[in-house]
């Protein structure tokens, strides 16, 4: 193989490289998303939490490739953490007895929705990224 040839191999290699980890991410990120959203352990009145959770994967800038696996509704942290008693002074509906209103919240236990995900696919990125720049070398055949 020439060098003209070899360099132009890397350079094939390196743009599969880019599109296959992309891609590789965006579906482990997206299984995560599924898992929350179908096995999460909160009661979701509004369904505002679950239509919260979502996954973003940016492109390679500066041979960085970021992603984010976000649950952004403003209480996301209050449920996957819990909280202690807390002042809230204001009316709040209590199951089965109707709105009355309160001082101090007695807390809410953790409810565990999104490091459970992690947990599960712990194992699945390094796999994930292994096969795609696998994948890139055949694509280009390194």
């Amino acid at each position: 193989m020439s060098p003209d040839e070899f360099n132009r191999r890397i350079e094939g290699f390196l743009v599969a490289m880019r599109k296959q980890l992309k891609q590789a991410l965006t579906e482990v990120l997206e299984g995560m998303v599924q898992y929350v959203r179908s096995s999460h352990p909160y009661t979701d009145r509004t369904g505002a939490l679950t239509r919260s959770i979502h996954a973003e994967v940016d492109g390679l800038r500066e041979n960085l490739l970021t992603a984010r696996f976000i649950a952004d509704a403003p209480y996301a942290s209050q449920v996957e953490y819990g909280t202690s008693p807390h002042g809230i002074d204001s009316p709040v509906f209590l199951k089965g007895v109707g709105w009355r209103h309160i001082k101090v919240h007695p807390g809410a236990p953790p409810r565990p929705f999104m490091r459970p995900a992690l947990e599960a696919y712990r194992g699945r990125l390094p796999e994930a990224l292994e096969e795609s720049l696998l994948s890139a070398a055949r694509e280009v055949d390194l």
